[in-house]
């Protein structure tokens, strides 16, 4: 699956968003590998809703779904 996570962070625009929001949020970011492992885990659970469901994948939901505002 990490490989998977790296094809998808290299040629998806929201899990590239998505490892980079892990990797340089304010508190508590990760490293890379640990930002990579995420994304795998992520992918996963998109992967298996999406064929349960048989829903399309909306990118702009998954963003919205993960990346939240940093606390003031």
């Amino acid at each position: 699956m990490y490989e998977s996570a790296r094809a998808l962070i290299n040629w998806n625009s929201a899990f590239q968003g998505v490892f980079l929001y892990y990797r340089n949020r304010e508190r508590n970011s990760l490293g890379g590998m640990q930002a990579k492992i995420v994304v795998a885990c992520k992918a996963i659970t998109i992967f298996y809703v999406v064929l349960q469901t048989s829903c399309e994948f909306d990118e702009e939901r998954f963003r919205r779904d993960i990346i939240r505002p940093e606390a003031a």
